[in-house]
């Protein structure tokens, strides 16, 4: 899979966060998640697979609520 410059996701594996800083904070951390897309939806994705200042949207809280952040630009 090439550098992704934008995504939605979802935890992997059943993991839920109650807070956005939890969600955005493993992500960083290089923790799974599943890609939310038509194209590539199911497919298992980290921080590894988007490039710098990538736009990443998280869904958390039993995907009731979202954060949408930048990634800092690590090059």
């Amino acid at each position: 899979m090439s550098k992704l410059s934008s995504g939605t996701l979802a935890p992997a594996y059943g993991r839920d966060y109650r807070t956005a800083t939890a969600a955005q904070q493993d992500f960083i951390e290089g923790k799974d998640f599943t890609l939310l897309s038509p194209h590539q939806g199911g497919t298992y994705c980290s921080v590894r697979d988007f490039a710098p200042l990538a736009t990443v949207t998280i869904y958390f809280n039993k995907r009731r609520n979202f954060t949408m952040f930048k990634l800092a630009n690590n090059e």
